[in-house]
Protein backbone atom coordinates (compact mmCIF):
# COMPACT_ATOMS: atom_id res chain seq x y z
CA UNK A 1 0.00 0.00 0.00
CA UNK A 2 1.22 3.50 -0.84
CA UNK A 3 1.30 6.31 1.69
CA UNK A 4 1.27 10.12 1.59
CA UNK A 5 2.45 12.31 4.45
CA UNK A 6 0.40 15.49 4.86
CA UNK A 7 2.61 18.35 6.00
CA UNK A 8 2.15 21.97 7.09
CA UNK A 9 3.44 24.69 4.79
CA UNK A 10 6.71 25.01 6.75
CA UNK A 11 7.67 21.37 6.18
CA UNK A 12 6.41 20.51 2.71
CA UNK A 13 9.76 19.03 1.73
CA UNK A 14 8.98 16.02 3.95
CA UNK A 15 6.01 15.22 1.72
CA UNK A 16 8.56 13.90 -0.78
CA UNK A 17 9.36 11.04 1.61
CA UNK A 18 5.99 9.44 0.93
CA UNK A 19 4.97 7.49 -2.16
CA UNK A 20 2.66 10.27 -3.38
CA UNK A 21 1.73 13.81 -2.35
CA UNK A 22 -1.46 15.08 -0.74
CA UNK A 23 -2.51 18.73 -1.01
CA UNK A 24 -5.33 20.41 0.93
CA UNK A 25 -7.58 22.77 -1.00
CA UNK A 26 -8.24 25.22 1.83
CA UNK A 27 -4.48 25.85 2.15
CA UNK A 28 -3.87 25.89 -1.61
CA UNK A 29 -6.56 28.55 -1.97
CA UNK A 30 -4.62 30.89 0.37
CA UNK A 31 -0.99 30.11 -0.48
CA UNK A 32 0.74 30.56 -3.83
CA UNK A 33 3.84 28.86 -2.42
CA UNK A 34 1.79 25.81 -1.46
CA UNK A 35 0.36 25.56 -4.97
CA UNK A 36 3.78 26.04 -6.53
CA UNK A 37 5.26 23.22 -4.46
CA UNK A 38 2.67 20.69 -5.56
CA UNK A 39 2.75 21.89 -9.16
CA UNK A 40 6.50 21.26 -9.12
CA UNK A 41 5.87 17.79 -7.71
CA UNK A 42 3.56 16.99 -10.61
CA UNK A 43 6.11 18.38 -13.07
CA UNK A 44 8.72 16.09 -11.49
CA UNK A 45 6.53 13.06 -12.18
CA UNK A 46 5.00 12.66 -8.73
CA UNK A 47 1.35 11.72 -8.15
CA UNK A 48 -0.53 14.53 -6.37
CA UNK A 49 -3.95 14.22 -4.73
CA UNK A 50 -5.91 17.45 -4.16
CA UNK A 51 -8.37 17.12 -1.28
CA UNK A 52 -11.55 19.22 -1.04
CA UNK A 53 -10.99 20.18 2.61
CA UNK A 54 -14.31 18.94 4.00
CA UNK A 55 -12.67 17.09 6.91
CA UNK A 56 -10.54 20.05 7.96
CA UNK A 57 -13.13 22.83 7.47
CA UNK A 58 -16.46 21.07 7.88
CA UNK A 59 -17.64 21.90 4.39
CA UNK A 60 -16.29 21.15 0.92
CA UNK A 61 -14.91 23.81 -1.34
CA UNK A 62 -17.25 24.89 -4.15
CA UNK A 63 -17.04 22.81 -7.33
CA UNK A 64 -15.79 25.60 -9.60
CA UNK A 65 -13.13 26.62 -7.06
CA UNK A 66 -11.91 23.02 -6.81
CA UNK A 67 -11.70 22.71 -10.58
CA UNK A 68 -9.69 25.94 -10.81
CA UNK A 69 -7.26 24.72 -8.13
CA UNK A 70 -6.92 21.35 -9.81
CA UNK A 71 -5.94 23.07 -13.05
CA UNK A 72 -3.57 25.45 -11.26
CA UNK A 73 -1.70 22.61 -9.56
CA UNK A 74 -2.29 20.19 -12.44
CA UNK A 75 -3.28 17.65 -9.78
CA UNK A 76 -3.18 14.01 -10.81
CA UNK A 77 -6.32 13.31 -8.80
CA UNK A 78 -8.89 15.67 -7.30
CA UNK A 79 -11.59 14.99 -4.73
CA UNK A 80 -15.13 15.73 -5.88
CA UNK A 81 -17.51 17.54 -3.56
CA UNK A 82 -18.86 15.38 -0.71
CA UNK A 83 -20.75 15.92 2.53
CA UNK A 84 -19.80 14.11 5.73
CA UNK A 85 -22.27 11.30 6.56
CA UNK A 86 -24.79 12.46 3.92
CA UNK A 87 -25.20 9.87 1.16
CA UNK A 88 -27.87 11.52 -0.97
CA UNK A 89 -26.26 14.96 -0.91
CA UNK A 90 -22.85 13.45 -1.72
CA UNK A 91 -24.09 11.43 -4.69
CA UNK A 92 -25.78 14.47 -6.22
CA UNK A 93 -22.68 16.62 -5.56
CA UNK A 94 -20.35 14.09 -7.19
CA UNK A 95 -22.56 13.94 -10.28
CA UNK A 96 -22.54 17.74 -10.54
CA UNK A 97 -18.77 17.83 -10.06
CA UNK A 98 -18.17 15.24 -12.78
CA UNK A 99 -20.43 17.12 -15.19
CA UNK A 100 -18.67 20.44 -14.56
CA UNK A 101 -15.17 18.93 -14.69
CA UNK A 102 -15.71 16.99 -17.89
CA UNK A 103 -17.22 20.07 -19.54
CA UNK A 104 -13.93 21.94 -19.01
CA UNK A 105 -11.48 21.12 -21.79
CA UNK A 106 -8.52 22.23 -19.62
CA UNK A 107 -9.39 19.87 -16.76
CA UNK A 108 -7.10 16.82 -16.91
CA UNK A 109 -7.24 15.42 -13.36
CA UNK A 110 -8.80 12.08 -12.51
CA UNK A 111 -11.75 12.26 -10.10
CA UNK A 112 -11.92 10.81 -6.59
CA UNK A 113 -15.28 10.41 -4.85
CA UNK A 114 -15.57 9.73 -1.11
CA UNK A 115 -18.24 7.34 0.14
CA UNK A 116 -20.50 8.90 2.79
CA UNK A 117 -23.36 7.71 4.97
CA UNK A 118 -24.58 7.77 8.57
CA UNK A 119 -25.46 4.06 8.66
CA UNK A 120 -23.67 0.94 7.48
CA UNK A 121 -26.19 0.20 4.75
CA UNK A 122 -25.97 3.75 3.39
CA UNK A 123 -22.18 4.02 3.26
CA UNK A 124 -21.92 0.50 1.83
CA UNK A 125 -24.44 1.36 -0.88
CA UNK A 126 -22.61 4.63 -1.54
CA UNK A 127 -19.37 2.76 -2.31
CA UNK A 128 -21.18 0.77 -4.99
CA UNK A 129 -23.07 3.75 -6.41
CA UNK A 130 -19.86 5.74 -6.79
CA UNK A 131 -18.05 2.78 -8.35
CA UNK A 132 -20.80 2.62 -10.99
CA UNK A 133 -20.34 6.25 -12.04
CA UNK A 134 -18.59 6.53 -15.40
CA UNK A 135 -16.40 9.55 -14.63
CA UNK A 136 -15.35 8.55 -11.11
CA UNK A 137 -11.88 7.02 -11.24
CA UNK A 138 -11.20 6.46 -7.53
CA UNK A 139 -13.46 5.65 -4.57
CA UNK A 140 -12.17 6.80 -1.18
CA UNK A 141 -13.26 5.05 2.01
CA UNK A 142 -13.25 7.43 5.00
CA UNK A 143 -13.26 7.10 8.78
CA UNK A 144 -16.58 8.44 10.10
CA UNK A 145 -19.05 7.65 12.84
CA UNK A 146 -21.70 5.17 11.72
CA UNK A 147 -24.72 5.28 14.03
CA UNK A 148 -25.42 1.54 13.97
CA UNK A 149 -21.85 0.26 14.37
CA UNK A 150 -19.61 -0.07 17.44
CA UNK A 151 -21.79 2.23 19.54
CA UNK A 152 -20.29 0.58 22.67
CA UNK A 153 -16.78 1.89 21.81
CA UNK A 154 -16.12 4.92 24.11
CA UNK A 155 -13.19 6.31 22.15
CA UNK A 156 -14.44 8.21 19.10
CA UNK A 157 -11.26 7.78 17.03
CA UNK A 158 -11.16 4.04 17.70
CA UNK A 159 -14.85 3.70 16.86
CA UNK A 160 -14.24 5.37 13.50
CA UNK A 161 -11.31 3.08 12.83
CA UNK A 162 -13.21 -0.10 13.74
CA UNK A 163 -16.12 0.98 11.56
CA UNK A 164 -13.97 1.42 8.46
CA UNK A 165 -12.17 -1.84 9.13
CA UNK A 166 -15.49 -3.71 9.29
CA UNK A 167 -16.70 -2.03 6.09
CA UNK A 168 -13.48 -2.98 4.32
CA UNK A 169 -13.74 -6.57 5.53
CA UNK A 170 -17.19 -6.85 3.98
CA UNK A 171 -16.10 -5.19 0.74
CA UNK A 172 -13.18 -7.61 0.64
CA UNK A 173 -15.55 -10.58 1.00
CA UNK A 174 -17.58 -9.15 -1.89
CA UNK A 175 -14.43 -9.06 -4.08
CA UNK A 176 -14.93 -5.35 -4.62
CA UNK A 177 -11.90 -4.93 -6.89
CA UNK A 178 -12.98 -7.79 -9.14
CA UNK A 179 -16.49 -6.33 -9.30
CA UNK A 180 -15.13 -2.96 -10.46
CA UNK A 181 -11.78 -3.76 -12.10
CA UNK A 182 -11.44 -0.34 -13.73
CA UNK A 183 -11.71 1.52 -10.41
CA UNK A 184 -9.06 2.36 -7.80
CA UNK A 185 -9.89 2.24 -4.09
CA UNK A 186 -8.10 4.34 -1.50
CA UNK A 187 -8.56 5.27 2.16
CA UNK A 188 -8.70 8.76 3.65
CA UNK A 189 -6.87 9.62 6.83
CA UNK A 190 -5.55 7.64 9.77
CA UNK A 191 -6.58 7.72 13.38
CA UNK A 192 -6.11 5.95 16.65
CA UNK A 193 -4.76 2.74 15.15
CA UNK A 194 -2.52 4.22 12.46
CA UNK A 195 -4.39 2.66 9.58
CA UNK A 196 -1.26 2.03 7.53
CA UNK A 197 -1.15 -1.14 9.59
CA UNK A 198 -4.90 -1.60 9.91
CA UNK A 199 -5.51 -1.66 6.15
CA UNK A 200 -2.39 -3.60 5.15
CA UNK A 201 -4.24 -6.92 4.56
CA UNK A 202 -6.46 -5.36 1.89
CA UNK A 203 -4.44 -5.51 -1.32
CA UNK A 204 -7.15 -3.59 -3.19
CA UNK A 205 -6.55 -0.47 -1.05
CA UNK A 206 -4.14 1.51 -3.25
CA UNK A 207 -3.03 4.08 -0.70
CA UNK A 208 -3.67 6.15 2.39
CA UNK A 209 -2.89 9.69 3.53
CA UNK A 210 -1.83 10.65 7.05
CA UNK A 211 -0.83 13.57 9.25
CA UNK A 212 0.43 11.22 11.97
CA UNK A 213 4.17 11.55 11.35
CA UNK A 214 4.11 15.31 11.83
CA UNK A 215 1.41 15.30 14.51
CA UNK A 216 3.34 12.93 16.77
CA UNK A 217 6.57 14.82 16.19
CA UNK A 218 4.80 18.04 17.24
CA UNK A 219 3.85 16.26 20.49
CA UNK A 220 7.49 15.16 20.99
CA UNK A 221 6.54 11.53 20.41
CA UNK A 222 7.98 8.82 18.23
CA UNK A 223 5.83 6.09 16.73
CA UNK A 224 6.69 2.75 18.30
CA UNK A 225 5.46 -0.77 17.69
CA UNK A 226 2.68 -0.26 20.24
CA UNK A 227 0.43 1.17 17.57
CA UNK A 228 -2.82 0.11 19.25
CA UNK A 229 -2.21 2.47 22.20
CA UNK A 230 -2.12 5.62 20.04
CA UNK A 231 -5.14 7.80 20.70
CA UNK A 232 -4.08 11.37 19.89
CA UNK A 233 -6.94 13.81 20.36
CA UNK A 234 -5.12 16.73 18.78
CA UNK A 235 -5.28 17.63 15.11
CA UNK A 236 -2.28 18.84 13.14
CA UNK A 237 -1.88 22.61 13.09
CA UNK A 238 -1.16 23.39 9.43
CA UNK A 239 0.32 26.78 10.37
CA UNK A 240 2.78 25.22 12.78
CA UNK A 241 6.54 24.95 12.43
CA UNK A 242 8.31 22.16 14.25
CA UNK A 243 11.21 22.94 16.52
CA UNK A 244 14.61 21.82 15.34
CA UNK A 245 14.75 19.20 18.10
CA UNK A 246 11.48 17.68 16.81
CA UNK A 247 12.72 17.02 13.27
CA UNK A 248 14.49 13.73 14.14
CA UNK A 249 11.16 12.43 15.46
CA UNK A 250 9.47 13.50 12.23
CA UNK A 251 12.03 11.60 10.14
CA UNK A 252 11.71 8.56 12.41
CA UNK A 253 7.90 8.60 12.25
CA UNK A 254 7.86 8.87 8.45
CA UNK A 255 10.24 5.94 8.18
CA UNK A 256 8.16 3.84 10.56
CA UNK A 257 4.87 4.59 8.81
CA UNK A 258 6.41 3.90 5.41
CA UNK A 259 7.61 0.51 6.68
CA UNK A 260 4.14 -0.35 7.95
CA UNK A 261 2.42 0.76 4.74
CA UNK A 262 4.87 -1.26 2.64
CA UNK A 263 4.57 -4.35 4.86
CA UNK A 264 8.23 -4.13 5.88
CA UNK A 265 7.92 -3.50 9.65
CA UNK A 266 8.84 -6.52 11.74
CA UNK A 267 6.58 -5.36 14.60
CA UNK A 268 3.60 -4.77 12.30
Amino acid sequence: MKIAHIMPLSHLEFSKRGDFDFALAHIAKKSAAYCAFFRAQVDAGRIVFLDNGVWETGKPMATNAMIRLAKKINATYVYATDYISDTAKTLKAVERFCLAAKSDSQFTSKIIATAQGHSYSLIHACVHRLAQMKHVDVIAIPRHIITDMFEYEPNIAMRMTKTRLELCRNLDLENIQETYPDKIFTATGTGASLCAKELEPFSWIWGIDTTMACLFASLDRRITGRWETFKPEEKLNFDAKLKQKQLPALRFNIKRLNAWAHGEAKDA
